[in-house]
């Protein structure tokens, strides 16, 4: 059971790096200001 709660925590972790990554990639590209 412990080590199912550590994957899915591991996962989750890892959609939310790929997340802010791509969120930083477009910031990057299209400047706002």
């Amino acid at each position: 059971l412990v080590l199912s709660f550590l994957l899915e925590l591991f996962f989750s972790l890892l959609l939310v790096l790929i997340e802010l990554s791509c969120r930083l990639r477009k910031t990057d590209r299209f400047d706002p200001v």
